[in-house]
């Protein structure tokens, strides 16, 4: 007796069928997974320092990473300052912007509000747990100061402005360290795609008997 032709719903073998159903779960799974979080987070539960504005139009300060990540929005919170809102921009650089080799990674704009936290979100930027960028925030003269008044809240780094004469960006100290921040991304979930592939492998070697 001649083997009889056996077509799934489709027209295609049930083995074969079988096979690339296996085929396909393993490549998807394989693919990996993230999940989206508020990765650091400086002072956002503060209110920012009352009656204090910014006189320079960019601000900045450095910002180390605690995990591998990629970022892909900053948040921050202006106080109440000559202006309610304005339309800043929010750079990502690789050291101050006027140091010789530094590099912008990702830019954006956002509307602020004062005492609200808001900010951009950009392209995901890979981070490696440790490393260093720096924060730019630019058209910000007349708005409230985004730090708080206390040393003793959460330090990001010294602020850094930039100097009407020179144009330069310089170290304005202590004032400023304390920064209201939201670091946000998405972190790879390494594992669970090699776990089911795993078992798998017995179903995709069987054979018929």
């Amino acid at each position: 007796m001649r083997p009889r032709f056996n077509p799934t719903s489709n027209g295609l073998p049930r083995r074969a069928g079988h096979s690339l159903l296996f085929l396909g779960l393993a490549f998807s799974l394989l693919v990996p997974r993230t999940r989206a979080a508020v990765i650091d987070s400086y002072n956002v539960t503060k209110s920012p320092v009352p009656s204090l504005e910014y006189a320079s139009n960019e601000a900045g300060w450095f910002y180390t990473a605690s995990q591998a990540y990629n970022l892909n929005r900053i948040d921050t919170k202006f106080g109440t300052g000559s202006l309610a809102s304005a339309t800043v921009t929010l750079e990502v650089w690789t050291d101050l912007p006027t140091n010789a080799g530094a590099v912008i990674l990702r830019s954006a704009t956002f509307d602020s509000e004062a005492n609200v936290l808001s900010g951009a979100s950009f392209d995901d930027l890979p981070l490696s747990a440790g490393s260093r960028s720096f924060v730019v925030l630019r058209n910000v003269k007349s708005l409230g100061a985004n730090f708080t008044p206390s040393f003793a809240d959460q330090v990001l780094s010294d602020l850094y402005l930039i100097s009407s004469s020179t144009h330069e960006w310089f170290d304005a100290g202590r004032q400023g360290n304390t920064p209201i921040f939201q670091f946000s991304g998405t972190v790879p979930e390494p594992g669970s795609g090699l776990l089911i592939v795993v078992g798998l492998t017995p179903m995709l070697g069987r054979r018929r008997r």
